[in-house]
């Protein structure tokens, strides 16, 4: 696949405004708009709580702000409702809902009122859901055990994940015909993979990711995985993922200490997306220069170690480190606005 340095993003948004959230993502990523999740609307945007809908057995408590599953008593049922719309392949069961999700179905809208121009110049459209890692680490069962460690219910996330994204993909396809679909999979727990705190065992994250990379590849979509800290990049590798994203501003030499993965996995036609604008404070302090020398030099990591500048180039996407919902709207449009300007410059001294 051959992005060839096009920009696109990670999802989050600090914007209450869902309209003004939208147009900034279609102004500035004209050719592979992402619908915004947007936390500060409400609780329910949060990006755990965003795809918890159905899961049987959860306890969704607003007033403290907090989700987790009841897996005491008698949960057969609720289990074998679950599994028949699975089994059913009942996507709409699947749904993300208006009140889980203003940022998707605002992000509709927007993109059918466009110009036929416009519209015509979208090349991709990018969903998202919350990974079974990082949702299976954070959400905790009624006596705060992480969820991931009740074996019942981590093929019950998984299943939850692929529902989610075949929904997605489903529903962003009706907007533009046979529009080309690119799913990420954001895990930013796997930061903490192999650490003390978090006892996982390598293949079983791999196979976890893997059920849903091939889940969003059998829907004829692009699967990525994003995540936003170090971590051994061969699990990601491992999981037959068409995208790894990762934090090129802060990580890019812990991602080039793979030269033997990493050039297999760009010679099968994969991609790397490199997540070169800060989505932090540091981001008042750069430039689209300062960003496109740092971009050049994390190339010159690679180089050095045999790969192929034009192969880096052409199987790139430009992105944000993370999402920029923790950012003020000024900031988060700063970061927007500099990775449509960056990757316009390395498209052009690249001649892409």
């Amino acid at each position: 696949m051959n992005f060839n340095c096009l920009p696109t993003a990670i999802s989050s948004l600090p914007h209450k405004e869902v309209d003004r959230a939208c147009k900034i993502v279609l102004d500035y990523l004209p050719e592979i708009p992402v619908w915004p999740q947007l936390p500060a609307v409400g609780f329910m945007e949060n990006m755990y709580v965003q795809y918890s809908e159905k899961l049987p057995c959860l306890v969704v408590d607003g007033q403290k702000k907090k989700i987790y599953f009841k897996t005491a008593g008698d949960i057969t049922a609720a289990l074998e409702k679950f599994y028949e719309k699975v089994i059913a392949d009942d996507f709409e069961y699947f749904k993300i809902s208006h009140t889980y999700s203003a940022g998707f179905y605002g992000f509709i809208s927007a993109i059918k009122s466009l110009d036929k121009q416009r519209l015509d110049g979208i090349r991709y459209i990018k969903g998202q859901i919350t990974g079974p890692i990082s949702f299976g680490l954070t959400v905790t069962d009624e006596n705060n055990r992480a969820i991931f460690y009740n074996e019942q219910f981590t093929d019950v996330i998984v299943n939850n994940c692929i529902m989610k994204a075949k929904w997605q993909i489903k529903k962003l396809r009706e907007i533009h015909g046979p529009i080309n679909i690119i799913i990420f999979i954001d895990e930013p727990y796997m930061a903490s993979f192999g650490s003390s705190f978090v006892a996982l065992n390598k293949g079983d994250v791999s196979n976890c990711l893997r059920k849903v990379v091939d889940a969003i590849r059998s829907e004829s979509a692009i699967a990525g995985i994003h995540c936003c800290g170090n971590t051994d990049w061969t699990v990601l590798i491992d999981s037959g993922v068409d995208i790894i994203s990762f934090d090129a501003y802060n990580y890019v030499e812990s991602v080039s200490l793979y030269p033997a993965r990493l050039k297999n996995f760009l010679n099968e036609g994969k991609v790397l997306a490199w997540g070169i604008i800060p989505s932090s404070a540091e981001v008042v302090q750069e430039t689209k220069e300062s960003l496109v020398e740092r971009f050049n030099k994390g190339i010159g990591l690679f180089t050095a170690k045999g790969f192929d500048r034009n192969q880096l180039f052409s199987q790139c996407l430009i992105t944000p480190s993370c999402g920029a919902g923790s950012l003020s709207v000024d900031n988060a449009e700063k970061v927007l606005k500099l990775n449509k300007e960056v990757s316009g410059e390395l498209r052009k001294s690249f001649k892409l």
